[in-house]
Order: C-alpha cells, then sequence, then structure tokens
C-alpha cells in the first residue's frame, strides 16, 4: 500500500489538517473525555499551551476569557490592587512538561465538567505578572453538547 493509500483510509490525518487550518497550528497532544475530545497546541512565538475541546456537534470551543468574574468577591478584591486584571486562555503550571489537560468531573445530572486552571494576569500581555488563577469549568450534557462555562474559583498568588 502506497503513502497516499494509507492516509487517504487513516481520519487522523484528516482531523490534523483540519485543526491545522482552524488554529493555524498542529495538535500537540489529544485526549478523550467520553465523546468530548480535548487538544493541546503550543505556540510557536512564545511557547504558551492552548486548549481546544470538540463536542460530538463538532462545535470548536477555546478557553474563556470574556467570563463575568465580577460576582466573585475574591476577584473583586484583586481588581481594586490590579485594576488592570485580565482572564487568560494560558493556563496555570508550576513544572515544566507537567500535565495541563483539564480534570473531569461527572455531576449529579449526569452532566460532564471539564475544569481547567486559567492565569489571571495584571495586564493583557503574556509577560504581564500572575495574580491569580481561576478555576473554569466547562459543561458537557450526557451527549457531549457544549452547554457553557462558569467560574468555580478564584485562588491568588502570593
Amino acid at each position: 500500500m502506497g503513502i497516499e493509500e494509507k492516509m487517504a483510509k487513516d481520519k487522523s490525518c484528516i482531523q490534523a489538517s483540519k485543526i491545522r487550518q482552524l488554529t493555524s497550528y498542529p495538535a500537540t497532544n489529544i485526549q478523550k473525555y467520553g465523546s468530548v475530545t480535548v487538544f493541546e497546541v503550543i505556540t510557536i512565538a512564545d511557547g504558551i499551551n492552548i486548549f481546544y475541546m470538540v463536542d460530538t456537534k463538532g462545535g470548536l470551543i477555546s478557553l474563556d476569557s470574556d467570563l463575568n468574574l465580577k460576582a466573585n468577591k475574591k476577584y473583586s478584591i484583586l481588581k481594586k490592587k490590579y485594576p488592570d486584571i485580565t482572564l487568560t486562555k494560558f493556563l496555570y503550571w508550576i513544572k515544566i512538561n507537567e500535565n495541563l489537560f483539564p480534570k473531569s468531573q461527572i455531576l449529579i445530572n449526569k452532566n460532564q465538567q471539564l475544569i481547567f486552571q486559567q492565569e489571571l494576569l495584571d495586564g493583557e500581555c503574556v509577560a504581564c505578572p500572575r495574580i491569580g488563577i481561576a478555576d473554569i469549568a466547562y459543561e458537557f450534557d450526557q451527549n457531549g453538547v457544549y452547554l457553557g462555562s462558569k467560574l468555580l474559583k478564584i485562588t491568588p498568588l502570593p
């Protein structure tokens, strides 16, 4: 069998091509959480790990940076001290090569939450100081359809 035939039969080649078209980067790691797929890309310029989720409808879900955090008391305290506080799509990590894939939690109603720890920065740049961590839950119904995201908690950094 020639390479062209193998690539035509191997659907992972098609998926990898689509991921690269949508994100401008190739996926470096992929993990399945039931019927939801999570994949990681690493940006070339600054080496940031960015995660995307794909639900059963084929929707590409990026990490939320527009979530309304104003009702959270810890966010309000940080906002007074850091007026330029920004929720990023970047993940909080301590160790090099740490597994940054989300933790999965099945709720009583059988929905699934994928929980990411996203950074709160003092500004909008990648190099801005980290000031906190936001645990954000991305919820999917029993069929793997994306329902939305919500803040679970904020942990200020020393």
